[in-house]
């Protein structure tokens, strides 16, 4: 009986170790990384390597999407936002700073003069 108890606790030990490594994150923009991060006041809008972004207000997200264009160099980005309502940002990037001129009016928060935040 001690031998049916020992194997029991082991099989259930071993069942529960397994059932928890099958357990994986699904998050699909965990794999994105950063390229970069432009801040103005308290907002903040960081741009992935696999062209989505995220518009950070004090740490908490406001607003996201895809943009086409390349962050790291001058030239103007276009901002598709996709959340929290479907519209069309447009900027320009010179000499490390990000202006946002074109814009909604119910997302006038987000035009303005932006520095890339080393």
């Amino acid at each position: 009986m001690k031998k049916f108890a020992k194997l029991s606790a082991i099989l259930v030990a071993l069942l529960m170790a397994l059932s928890f490594v099958a357990c994986s994150d699904d998050d699909d923009d965990s794999s994105a990384k950063v390229v970069t991060e432009w801040t103005k006041d308290a907002v903040s809008i960081l741009c992935y390597d696999n062209n989505s972004f995220v518009v950070n207000q004090s740490s908490k997200e406001i607003a996201k999407g895809s943009y086409k264009g390349d962050t790291t160099k001058n030239e103007e980005i276009t901002f598709d936002v996709k959340s929290p309502a479907p519209m069309t940002a447009k900027g320009t990037i010179k000499d490390g700073s990000l202006e946002i001129t074109e814009v909604p009016d119910d997302v006038h928060f987000l035009k303005g003069k932006y520095t890339m935040k080393k």
